[in-house]
């Protein structure tokens, strides 16, 4: 059987060998260099597939919702943090007079500008940012906070930027 791949390559497969039940050693194999003419020749090879273990001992590990009434799951982190904004106060409102809008991302703020405000476009950061909420997601991630403070922190924040901003009167 003739497989063109390089030395090089054969030793990277052979510690895979087990799964290759045809491949038994580099004699069994003639090897050539690779050429633009026969990478079509080129045996396919499933990919090993990979999985993210997480941080290790931590409930968090497989994605799992912290609160307790919720236990969704999530694959990646990212999914994970940004679904747990949504049990914690609305951190971005509409800058523009007269608009009570509030939300938990920035492209819906953006959508929102666009469709209700003509293309507004986005201000600065700390014109519709009321509170820092993803600052407070990643200590309960972290487990730097529990559940019960990392909400109490979050409504008093919210409380002091909503004021701050002049969306709330004292």
């Amino acid at each position: 059987m003739v497989i063109p791949f390089s030395l090089y390559a054969w030793q990277e497969l052979s510690v895979f060998s087990s799964s290759l039940a045809e491949v038994q050693s580099p004699q069994s194999v003639t090897v050539l260099p690779v050429s633009e003419s026969s990478k079509d020749v080129l045996p396919a090879i499933a990919p090993i597939p990979y999985k993210d273990p997480g941080p290790k001992g931590t409930s968090f590990a497989k994605g799992i919702c912290p609160f307790s009434d919720c236990q969704r799951k999530y694959g990646r982190p990212q999914d994970l943090e940004r679904h747990i904004l949504q049990h914690l106060p609305h951190w971005i409102h509409c800058p523009r007079s007269g608009c009570n809008w509030t939300g938990n991302r920035l492209e819906v703020l953006r959508a929102h500008l666009k469709k209700k405000h003509r293309g507004a476009p986005l201000p600065q950061r700390e014109m519709f940012i009321i509170y820092n909420a993803k600052r407070i997601v990643k200590q309960l991630l972290k487990k730097e906070v529990t559940i019960a403070l990392a909400e109490y922190e979050a409504w008093t924040s919210f409380e002091y930027g909503a004021v701050r901003l002049g969306i709330l009167s004292v």
